[in-house]
């Protein structure tokens, strides 16, 4: 290695030690001074901490994985160091603390990383896929893997690879691009058939088992049915009961899928079932349950219902807020079929919902700042590299080069700020303007109708008092919807902007129930676009409050590729477009020819409103 670069290695994990201290030593300095003493070995800090887990007293093999790793930094054992951050990840993950399991892991990741150890960083990255799989953040798993796949230049562990492989294809299917996951897929069979002696034959299940529901969301019910069928033939179902109960639920559910009228289904879906209470699979009875509420909602919601509160029941015990939300979704739907009080299923879907993308945000932002300052050093390599490398006439070629580019960024850079310039303030401009004539319209004819009043009335003195403090007590509450409609937008925080708008509507008896606005990757959208969005998304929730007399408002947040859609839902009275259309759906126009985007909608008079945005 070059000097250069090994000095550039040196000052990194100098500053990441420096900069990692307090969170990695979480001891006073006698503590401190008294590990020292003991002059206790980290081999048998290691035994103690494994003993403990081999308990599963997880709490006290955090306390001594805690001390392993203050006395490997003590003595510099960086090794000892990513093996302790990688174990209180391990810990922290079975107790699901899954935000300091994730930041543990990424610490081990980043000292293996600058150790040059490939192996053990990808198998860092791969375990931190995997919480974020769990969290549901699906598009932040899968960049997290291809991460770990690219670490594994020879490939000598293919448990490792073919989990990563697997991680992809599932990220994929959750994500409903069916086609590119069954692509990852063949990829993992295909590893799977070249090294059958070297793959965990447990795992050889799951990984077919999750192909036959990859092909049963393309239709192809028939192959899809051969493999699970083939799979309940394998003798080594006999000694793993839970992968034959999911064999036997997802059989069942494909058959279903595959004809309705399938009565097989039923008989093998409830067999399934009853077997994973004989072995209290908590997370099998959470499947199990959410199957048997889709078979049955349609023709008998009151049993659906049942099996849904079964499946909320185990998700609580399991504290999934995946499978919270999920059988919130099917119970909530249920309920109201039924007329039945939603009691504390909507708080209970808000709050998870809530927690959930404050959780995945923070995952995030944890190896977002790792991948930055990885990608800063490779880039600095690379030029310490080519500076050495360089001759006389490549310095000429390449000055000449970079002052091109810097003439060419320049004239960029200025001409985008002036274009940026103009821009504002045309936005400044027309916002001032519909300020001006909303203020125009709805509270200066609104006082000129006071003073008139006041010149006509007859009334009392006391009459008189009531009905203009009426008068004025209304001017003042459209004044103050008007400051809200103008007010700043949180585009740092996007998804918490979009729930206290949503927060803001849900006002009785209107009920605004939404799926995750966190679906899409707001931080990719560009801000004039997301306030383009948000407003039209207020101009909406504005009308339904003022117009519609509704009792319930659904908006869906839907991802498709690199065209994203919001449809907007409301049970009000509707009205008949072709004698009226109001003025802020007109603004919703507007605003999404402004970003390139469409807008559209459905009403009739007494059958609710509906609407589209794309972009």
């Amino acid at each position: 290695m070059e000097p250069n670069r090994v000095l550039s290695l040196f000052f990194q994990v100098t500053i990441y030690l420096v900069s990692s201290y307090s969170y990695a030593f979480p001891y006073s300095v006698p503590v401190r001074d008294n590990l020292m003493k003991e002059r206790q070995p980290l081999s048998k800090l290691e035994k103690q901490v494994k003993s403990f887990a081999y308990l599963k007293q997880y709490d006290s093999a955090i306390v001594y994985a805690k001390k392993m790793l203050l006395l490997s930094s003590m003595k510099g054992d960086s090794i000892s160091m990513g093996k302790a951050h990688f174990r209180l990840g391990f810990y922290h993950k079975k107790l699901d603390s899954n935000v300091t399991a994730f930041r543990h892991y990424n610490l081990s990741y980043q000292i293996h990383r600058f150790l040059g150890d490939s192996i053990s960083a990808a198998s860092r990255l791969n375990s931190m896929a995997n919480i974020q799989k769990k969290l549901g953040d699906f598009s932040g798993c899968r960049v997290t893997a291809l991460d770990a796949l690219a670490l594994y230049k020879e490939v000598s562990n293919f448990e490792r690879l073919s989990s990563i492989y697997h991680i992809i294809s599932v990220s994929l299917k959750e994500e409903k691009g069916y086609k590119e996951s069954l692509k990852w897929n063949d990829r993992l069979i295909n590893l799977l058939n070249a090294h059958k002696s070297k793959i965990n034959p447990g795992s050889s299940l799951v990984y077919k088992n999750s192909r036959a529901n990859i092909l049963a969301e393309l239709k192809d019910y028939e192959t899809s049915i051969q493999i699970l069928q083939d799979l309940l033939e394998d003798t080594m179902l006999d000694e793993n009961r839970n992968e034959y109960a999911r064999v036997l639920a997802n059989l069942g559910r494909i058959k279903w899928m595959q004809n309705a009228k399938n009565h097989e289904s039923e008989a093998l879906m409830l067999k399934a079932l009853d077997m994973r209470k004989s072995i209290n699979s908590i997370s099998g009875l959470i499947a199990s349950n959410v199957h048997l509420t889709k078979y049955y909602q349609e023709n008998n919601p009151k049993k659906a219902l049942v099996f849904g509160m079964n499946a909320l029941e185990n998700a609580k015990k399991l504290n999934n807020p995946i499978s919270i939300l999920e059988a919130l979704d099917l119970i909530i739907p249920l309920k109201t079929k039924l007329q039945l009080q939603l009691g504390e299923e909507a708080a209970l879907y808000s709050k998870t919902r809530n927690k959930l993308v404050e959780t995945q945000q923070r995952v995030r932002a944890i190896y977002a700042t790792t991948k930055y300052d990885n990608e800063q050093l490779a880039k600095e390599n690379l030029i310490l590299q080519a500076e050495t490398a360089k001759k006389d006439r490549e310095n000429a070629i390449y000055l000449s080069a970079i002052i091109l580019s810097t003439m060419t960024i320049a004239f960029v850079v200025y001409y985008k700020n002036q274009q940026q310039k103009k821009g504002k303030a045309m936005a400044a401009y027309q916002t001032e303007t519909r300020i001006s004539k909303k203020v125009h319209d709805e509270l200066a004819n609104d006082v000129s109708g006071i003073m008139g009043y006041i010149e006509r009335t007859r009334d009392t003195l006391p009459k008189l008092k009531i009905n203009l403090l009426n008068h004025l007590n209304d001017i003042y509450l459209r004044t103050r919807d008007i400051a809200t409609e103008t007010s700043r937008i949180d585009f740092g925080n996007f998804p918490n902007a979009l729930k206290d708008l949503i927060l803001q509507h849900q006002t009785h008896p209107n009920q605004v129930i939404t799926n995750s606005w966190n679906i899409i990757a707001w931080n990719d959208i560009p801000n004039h676009k997301k306030m383009a969005i948000y407003r039209s998304l207020q101009e909406l929730l504005v009308n339904t409050k003022k117009h519609a007399q509704a009792t319930q408002t659904t908006l869906v947040f839907k991802d498709k590729g690199r065209k994203k859609e919001l449809v907007y839902t409301d049970n009000g009275i509707g009205f008949d477009p072709n004698h009226k259309v109001l003025s802020g759906l007109n603004n919703v126009e507007t605003r999404m020819q402004g970003i390139g985007g469409t807008f559209s909608f459905i009403s009739n008079k007494d059958e609710g409103f509906k609407a589209s945005i794309t972009f």
